[in-house]
C-alpha cells in the first residue's frame, strides 16, 4: 500500500527494554527515550486473546470473509507474535456472547448453565479464564453490527455498553489494560437521525482501548475473492487485514496507540469503487502498552 513506513518497522529498531518497575506500572526505555508503561511481566504469555466471529447467521446468511479474518487474529494475537493464548468462538447468539464474556471474565462458571455446555463447552479448560498472573486481555468481535450494537448469529443484538461493563467488572482484570475490537458497522439502524440514537454509556474505560473498525455511522468494508489463495492473501475485511499487517512490522518496538495510529492511517488510504473507511478509538490507557517489553 501506500502508506508511509511504519515507526519501529526495521530490523535494526532499539528493544523496549524495562529500567524498574513502579506500583502500578513500570518505566521503560526506547533507544533514548523513556516512558512510564504497563507491566507485562512476559514476552510469550500475557493472557487470553479472546475471538468471537459470526460468520454463519439463522436464515442462512453468511459472513465469508470474515473467515480468513480470524485466521489473521489468531495468527496475530498467539504466541509467535502479540504472546497471547488465543480462543475462537465462532457462530454464537446473542446470548451466547454475553454469556462467553462471563465465563472467560470468571463472573459465570459453565456449571452453572448446563444448557449451555455444548456450545460453550471450550470454557471447561481453566486456561481459557482470566487469571490474576494475566498482564492484559483482548477481545475482539467480528459481526454484522450498527450503531452502538453488534449482532449473534440469531441476529439478536448485543449493546457494546453490556460487553464493556463486564470487563470493567472483572476483578483479575482490573488496573491492567483491556483491548477491544469491533470489526462491524456502525450504521444508522432507520429508527431516527444518527445524531438522535444514544448512544452514551456509563462505562468507565480506564485502562481499556476500545477500537472500531469504521467510523460512527458508517460500514466496514471487505473485499472478497473466488479464487482462495487471492482470498486468503488478499481477502478479508479491509481494518483486519491492515491491522494484521501492521502490527507484525510494530510490535516489538512500538506501543499499542502508535501501532492503532498506523493501522488508521493505512486503511484510510484504501479506495476501491470510491469507498473509502476512517477507523476510530477510545483511548483510555493511563501508561503505554508496550507488547514486549525485554
Amino acid at each position: 500500500d501506500a502508506a508511509t513506513p511504519a515507526p519501529g518497522s526495521t530490523e535494526s529498531a532499539e528493544k523496549v527494554v524495562k529500567i524498574t518497575d513502579e506500583d502500578d506500572h513500570c518505566l521503560v526505555r526506547v533507544g533514548d527515550k523513556k516512558y512510564e508503561a504497563y507491566k507485562m511481566n512476559t514476552v510469550t504469555h500475557h493472557g487470553l486473546a479472546l475471538i468471537i466471529s459470526i460468520t454463519e447467521f439463522e436464515n442462512g446468511a453468511e459472513r465469508n470473509y470474515g473467515k480468513v479474518d480470524e485466521d489473521r487474529l489468531v495468527d496475530l494475537f498467539g504466541p509467535k507474535f502479540l504472546g497471547y493464548k488465543t480462543l475462537l468462538l465462532q457462530n454464537l447468539t446473542a446470548e451466547e456472547i454475553l454469556l462467553a464474556l462471563e465465563l472467560a471474565t470468571g463472573t459465570k462458571k459453565l456449571s452453572d448453565i448446563p444448557q449451555f455446555q455444548n456450545s460453550l463447552s471450550d470454557f471447561s479448560d481453566s486456561s481459557n479464564v482470566v487469571s490474576e498472573k494475566d498482564d492484559s486481555f483482548i477481545l475482539a468481535i467480528m459481526s454484522h453490527g450498527k450503531s452502538g450494537e453488534v449482532e449473534g448469529s440469531d441476529w439478536n443484538e448485543v449493546r457494546e455498553d453490556e460487553i464493556l461493563e463486564i470487563l470493567k467488572n472483572c476483578s483479575m482484570l482490573q488496573n491492567k489494560p483491556k483491548i477491544v475490537f469491533f470489526q462491524a458497522c456502525r450504521v444508522n439502524d432507520g429508527k431516527g437521525k444518527l445524531s438522535d440514537i444514544d448512544r452514551s454509556t456509563d462505562v468507565d474505560l480506564t485502562d481499556f482501548v476500545v477500537q472500531y473498525s469504521a467510523y460512527e455511522g458508517t460500514t466496514s468494508k471487505a473485499l472478497e475473492y473466488a479464487d482462495p489463495q487471492k482470498q486468503k492473501s488478499e481477502g478479508g475485511g479491509w481494518f483486519v487485514n491492515t491491522l494484521q499487517e501492521a502490527f507484525k512490522q510494530m510490535y516489538k518496538t512500538n506501543d499499542l496507540e502508535e501501532m492503532l495510529g498506523e493501522v488508521g492511517r493505512r486503511v484510510q488510504q484504501i479506495e476501491v469503487d470510491k469507498y473509502k473507511q476512517c477507523p476510530t478509538a477510545d483511548n483510555g490507557l493511563a501508561h503505554k502498552l508496550f507488547f514486549k517489553i525485554y
